[in-house]
C-alpha cells in the first residue's frame, strides 16, 4: 500500500494557512511588544536626561573642587595658623620684639564668632610708626591666626608714640 497523503496536499491552502499563521503570530508579538517598546523609549529618554544632569553636576563639582584646591593652596599658611593653640607667653615675647612697655589685657568676647578664642588689648609704646607696620607685616608669619581690630589708637607722647589696639585670635579648639 502506497501512502497517498502527500499527493492530496493542496499547496495553495498550505501557503495561505502558513501566511495566516505567520501574520497572526506577528500581530500578537507586535501587540505584546508595543507597550514594552513605548516604555523602553521613555526609559531611554529619562536615562539620557539623567546622564546629561549627571554630566553637568560633575562639571560643577569638578569646578568647585578646583576652586577649593586653589583656595587651600593660596591660604595654606592661614589654615596652618588655624590649627595652633594660642600661647600668651610666646605672643608676649613676639610683641616685645616690636614694642616697649607692653601691656596685654584680656577683653570679653561679646560676639559668637566661630573659632574666635581670645580677644586681647595691646597697649605699648613705639619710637617710630614704621615699627607698627613691621609688626603688622610679621604678624602674618606668626604661628597663630591673628586679626588686628579697630580702633587703632596712636597718641603722641614726649619721646615716643603710645599705641593701643585690640586683636582677635582664631584657632580650632582641639579639646572638642
Amino acid at each position: 500500500m502506497k501512502d497517498k497523503s502527500f499527493e492530496e496536499i493542496n499547496i495553495l491552502k498550505l501557503l495561505v494557512y502558513s501566511l495566516s499563521f505567520i501574520t497572526i503570530c506577528t500581530g500578537l508579538i507586535l501587540f505584546l511588544l508595543l507597550p514594552i517598546l513605548k516604555e523602553y523609549k521613555e526609559i531611554i529618554i529619562k536615562e539620557s536626561i539623567q546622564n546629561s544632569q549627571l554630566l553637568s553636576t560633575n562639571k560643577e563639582l569638578k569646578a568647585s573642587e578646583d576652586k577649593l584646591n586653589l583656595l587651600r593652596k593660596e591660604n595654606h599658611t592661614s589654615l596652618e595658623q588655624f590649627k595652633h593653640q594660642f600661647d600668651i607667653q610666646n605672643f608676649t615675647n613676639f610683641v616685645k620684639n616690636y614694642f616697649q612697655n607692653v601691656e596685654i589685657k584680656s577683653l570679653d568676647i561679646n560676639q559668637s564668632t566661630p573659632y574666635l578664642k581670645n580677644y586681647l588689648l595691646i597697649q605699648a609704646n613705639i619710637k617710630n610708626p614704621r615699627v607698627l607696620y613691621n609688626f603688622i607685616d610679621n604678624l602674618k608669619q606668626y604661628k597663630n591666626l591673628i586679626q588686628i581690630d579697630y580702633p587703632l589708637i596712636l597718641k603722641a607722647e614726649d619721646k615716643d608714640i603710645a599705641v593701643s589696639f585690640p586683636i582677635k585670635i582664631y584657632y580650632i579648639d582641639s579639646k572638642k
